[in-house]
Protein backbone atom coordinates (compact mmCIF):
# COMPACT_ATOMS: atom_id res chain seq x y z
CA UNK A 1 0.00 0.00 0.00
CA UNK A 2 1.49 3.65 -1.17
CA UNK A 3 2.02 6.48 1.49
CA UNK A 4 0.14 9.59 0.41
CA UNK A 5 3.21 11.90 0.01
CA UNK A 6 1.13 14.83 1.99
CA UNK A 7 1.66 12.92 5.22
CA UNK A 8 2.25 15.78 8.15
CA UNK A 9 4.29 15.38 11.15
CA UNK A 10 1.51 14.91 14.42
CA UNK A 11 2.53 15.65 17.74
CA UNK A 12 4.82 18.23 19.38
CA UNK A 13 8.36 18.29 19.04
CA UNK A 14 10.37 16.62 22.15
CA UNK A 15 11.66 19.37 24.11
CA UNK A 16 15.19 21.05 23.54
CA UNK A 17 18.04 19.38 24.90
CA UNK A 18 20.01 21.59 27.20
CA UNK A 19 22.89 19.07 28.21
CA UNK A 20 21.65 17.97 31.55
CA UNK A 21 22.66 14.99 31.69
CA UNK A 22 19.94 13.49 34.05
CA UNK A 23 17.22 15.34 31.49
CA UNK A 24 19.11 12.35 28.71
CA UNK A 25 17.28 9.87 28.71
CA UNK A 26 14.05 11.43 29.14
CA UNK A 27 14.78 13.43 25.67
CA UNK A 28 15.81 10.18 24.01
CA UNK A 29 12.71 8.86 24.95
CA UNK A 30 10.76 11.81 23.32
CA UNK A 31 12.78 11.95 20.15
CA UNK A 32 11.92 8.08 20.00
CA UNK A 33 8.48 8.42 20.20
CA UNK A 34 7.95 11.64 17.69
CA UNK A 35 10.05 9.96 15.28
CA UNK A 36 7.92 6.43 15.38
CA UNK A 37 4.93 8.68 15.36
CA UNK A 38 5.94 10.24 12.25
CA UNK A 39 7.72 7.14 10.73
CA UNK A 40 5.69 8.06 7.63
CA UNK A 41 6.41 11.01 6.75
CA UNK A 42 9.24 12.12 4.06
CA UNK A 43 11.17 14.07 6.58
CA UNK A 44 11.57 11.26 9.16
CA UNK A 45 12.01 8.24 7.54
CA UNK A 46 15.90 7.46 6.48
CA UNK A 47 18.51 7.18 9.07
CA UNK A 48 20.12 10.24 8.32
CA UNK A 49 17.44 12.38 8.48
CA UNK A 50 16.50 10.81 11.62
CA UNK A 51 20.21 11.76 12.65
CA UNK A 52 19.90 15.38 11.68
CA UNK A 53 16.57 15.80 13.34
CA UNK A 54 17.92 14.69 16.88
CA UNK A 55 20.94 16.95 16.29
CA UNK A 56 18.89 19.72 15.16
CA UNK A 57 16.54 19.24 18.22
CA UNK A 58 19.45 19.38 20.79
CA UNK A 59 21.76 21.90 19.11
CA UNK A 60 18.86 24.30 19.88
CA UNK A 61 18.72 23.42 23.55
CA UNK A 62 22.86 24.23 23.74
CA UNK A 63 21.93 27.64 24.92
CA UNK A 64 25.52 29.81 23.75
CA UNK A 65 26.47 27.11 22.14
CA UNK A 66 28.50 27.83 18.52
CA UNK A 67 28.86 25.10 16.10
CA UNK A 68 31.14 24.59 13.24
CA UNK A 69 31.37 22.61 10.47
CA UNK A 70 34.91 20.71 10.06
CA UNK A 71 36.30 19.98 6.56
CA UNK A 72 35.37 15.86 7.24
CA UNK A 73 31.67 16.44 7.41
CA UNK A 74 31.58 16.37 11.17
CA UNK A 75 30.25 19.59 13.55
CA UNK A 76 31.75 19.96 17.07
CA UNK A 77 29.30 21.91 19.16
CA UNK A 78 30.94 23.77 22.37
CA UNK A 79 29.67 25.97 25.16
CA UNK A 80 30.51 29.01 25.33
Amino acid sequence: MAVPADVKAMGGLPAAFDGDRLRADNFIKEVKEFLRLNQDVAGYNSPIKKVAFTLTVKVQGLKGATCTSCMNGSSVCTKE
